[in-house]
């Protein structure tokens, strides 16, 4: 998607102080609102029809569901193909305006009886950045430790687990488990400025079974 012209990702998700942030980037193609487009996973929508754009007003409201322009953060681990439709885009989706990002998992396309998998683990922490500053007065506000928006001190890490094979010739399945959490510290502006810690966590779990219909002269695959 990054190299795609007609799509573009909000600046934030480059911004020094949103790295510990594990939900997915709003987007936009050809210009419209990130909210506009039409997200599927597996042919089933996960737009967010609630606050889409919350996160983006700068509005703090204690009333208010923050909210992003997807419903749910996937592991892309657990998928196998990502379509991104920019033009000429059929009408048999709808409900977009801007573009559509359709991601799917696959059916299991191994020898009969034997399982496959794999397991992945990633970790990344702030002691690994380097932030550069454009003057002192910017400087001076991402180290003040109140700043909620200047998240500069946070360790990260994901684990994601999938296992799939085909049982017998019409019968296969898959398995996904996955989980990212991030761990941001930071300092209250209580009087005795006492520290406190911000989760962002995101699980994942995916299960499908898969079966072709053959004696029918039917070829079809069921997600569960």
């Amino acid at each position: 998607m990054k190299v795609n012209s007609n799509v573009q990702f909000t600046n934030s998700e480059k911004a020094a102080g949103s790295q510990a942030e594990i939900h997915a980037s709003d987007i936009s193609i050809h210009g419209a609102l990130p909210y506009n487009n039409a997200f599927l996973f597996n042919g089933m929508s996960i737009n967010n029809d609630i606050n889409p754009y919350e996160s983006n007003s700068g509005i703090s409201d204690p009333t208010s569901l923050k909210g992003n322009s997807q419903a749910v953060t996937l592991n892309i681990d657990l998928l196998c193909n990502l379509e991104v439709l920019d033009s000429n885009v059929s009408a048999q989706y709808g409900k977009f305006t801007g573009g559509v990002i359709s991601a799917t998992t696959c059916s299991p396309k191994t020898v009969v009886g034997k399982i496959h998998g794999n397991i992945n683990y990633d970790y990344t922490s702030s002691d690994w950045y380097r932030f550069n500053y454009i003057d002192s007065s910017e400087e001076s506000d991402f180290e003040d430790t109140t700043q909620t928006n200047a998240q500069k001190d946070f360790n990260q890490k994901g684990i994601s687990l999938n296992t799939y094979g085909r049982l017998t010739e019409s019968l296969g399945f898959n398995l996904g488990l996955s989980q990212r959490k991030s761990d941001i510290r930071s300092t209250s502006k209580l009087s005795d400025a006492r520290p406190y810690n911000e989760d962002r966590t995101s699980t994942n779990i995916n299960a499908e079974l898969f079966y072709n219909l053959n004696r029918t002269g039917f070829v079809g695959d069921f997600f569960i």
